[in-house]
């Protein structure tokens, strides 16, 4: 409690509440008695239900023709959402990317980290060649920092010989 020379101030967590054990006089009793409901002459919820059920736009019919009217045309480089192209399974690529790590004894290829948080990096990327996905020969282990460091190269330089990198 913070307690000042005016008296208690402000409100303390975990504290008991001014009017805990305070009891409403009759009089107060009397006054309120009176009063309408806050809630007297709104509608009524079950009948908001009732309209929410028949809105036009829950309709099948309503919900087709609104969906045929957001599609539009798709950008140019839209490809019809390319993960449905994998030919594996998340479980299938960490249970081979698990095998790289150890391989390269959890060691980052590029600073020779060892541990922390590893990624497989593909030397080809798999988009563009992906019968090289699963090749022992086209991954190799990085840090999350050298990781990111390959990907935002120079377009020059980004895609190194595989020979050159197993050597």
């Amino acid at each position: 409690m913070k307690i000042t020379k005016k008296g208690i101030k402000g409100f303390i967590k975990g504290g008991i509440a001014w009017n805990k054990e305070k009891k409403l006089s009759k009089e107060t009793c009397l006054k309120m008695k009176g009063r309408v409901p806050w809630n007297k002459g709104k509608p009524n919820p079950e009948l908001s239900k009732r309209q929410i059920e028949n809105n036009v736009a829950k309709r099948p019919e309503v919900r087709e023709k609104m969906s045929k009217a957001r599609l539009g045309v798709r950008p140019w480089n839209w490809n019809g959402g390319g993960s449905r192209n994998r030919k594996y399974t998340k479980l299938q690529w960490r249970k081979f990317a698990k095998e790289i790590y150890k391989r390269d004894d959890w060691t980052c290829f590029d600073c020779g980290k060892k541990g922390g948080t590893l990624n497989a990096h593909h030397l080809k990327p798999w988009s563009r060649y992906p019968q090289l996905a699963f090749d022992e020969m086209n991954i190799i282990t990085l840090c999350l920092k050298c990781h990111a460091s390959r990907h935002y190269q120079k377009k020059s330089n980004r895609f190194c010989k595989v020979e050159e990198v197993m050597q």
